[in-house]
């Protein structure tokens, strides 16, 4: 069982679990980066995320794909804000509904449109 861990604080048993991990991708030759911030603040959060936004958007491009245009996310997108502008659940016929969805995303669609147009 997990007896070997009796008695030990979390913080070290995490610490084992993550020099355990670090140890298996170098063995296995994966990649991998240990990132510190100083402390937790909205000034070191707002930078990791900006780093890991920045990664993701590189990694497309070195990879050939360009990571701002992903028809299934745009897909989601749509039809989530479509949803979102509206909470339109409480007409009683389908088809309406449908309809006013399918009007609201051509609104979406024109207004990102012209935002992209912008930059």
């Amino acid at each position: 069982g997990l007896n070997y861990i009796a008695g030990k604080r979390m913080h070290k048993v995490n610490n084992m679990a993550e020099l355990g991990t670090i140890l298996a991708h170098i063995d296995g030759g994966v990649p991998n980066i240990g990132i510190k911030i100083p402390k937790v603040t909205e000034m070191y959060l707002g930078q990791l995320i900006y780093f890991f936004e920045m990664a993701c958007a590189l990694s497309g491009y070195i990879l050939g794909i360009n990571p701002f245009n992903q028809p299934g996310v745009e897909a989601y997108k749509k039809n989530m804000f479509a949803f979102l502008q509206t909470f339109y659940l409480h007409l009683p016929c389908c088809v309406h509904k449908l309809k006013y969805l399918i009007q609201v995303n051509m609104q979406y669609n024109n207004h990102h449109q012209e935002s992209l147009s912008q930059l």
